[in-house]
């Protein structure tokens, strides 16, 4: 598992990073907090997803 987390956080840093970047060029700061706004509840729910399809799979996995 740490194999995959060391590289995923990497990918994460980099990916706000980016954003980071992207926002500081947008002049409006309203426009500037809904991007930011999107990009985190973009994030969210990727995880919560992840961590359902996991709890799924680990439910599959203890049914077998």
């Amino acid at each position: 598992m740490l194999i995959l987390c060391v590289p995923q956080r990497l990918c994460e840093e980099l990916e706000y990073s980016e954003l980071l970047d992207r926002v500081v060029e947008i002049n409006d700061p309203f426009d500037r907090m809904v991007v930011f706004c999107w990009h985190f509840l973009i994030d969210l729910l990727a995880v919560i997803i992840s961590v359902r399809l996991k709890c799924v799979a680990e439910t599959a996995i203890c049914r077998n």
